[in-house]
């Protein structure tokens, strides 16, 4: 595995632990430098239960699932009531000579 992070300049893998049988994610990226500055080419690893590390991705597609539905609702009514303040003047004016018809 470390042997592929040198290869690769970033880059994760999910591996089981011989030792304890427990599943791991590895990470790894490396420092390439900006501009003119070359870098030093350091190698970052880390490591993390695979539990711990994505634990969070159920909560985050929970909150982007309502967060999408109070915004097609928001957009739901807006629309709604925009397109009743554009058509109630119309109409006004398509049912005023009805009534001004009856009244003569």
């Amino acid at each position: 595995m470390f042997k592929k992070a040198q290869k690769e300049a970033t880059g994760f893998l999910v591996e089981s632990d011989p030792k304890s049988g427990k599943e791991f994610a590895y990470g790894w990226a490396t420092e390439q430098g900006f501009s003119t500055y070359p870098g030093q080419h350091v190698l970052v690893f880390a490591r993390q239960e695979t539990s711990e590390a994505f634990q969070s991705i159920p909560d985050m597609l929970r909150s982007f699932v309502v967060a999408f539905l109070v915004a097609f609702v928001f957009i739901a009514v807006l629309g709604i009531s925009v397109g009743r303040s554009i058509s109630r003047p119309i109409l006004g004016l398509v049912r005023w000579p009805r009534t001004s018809r009856g009244a003569t």
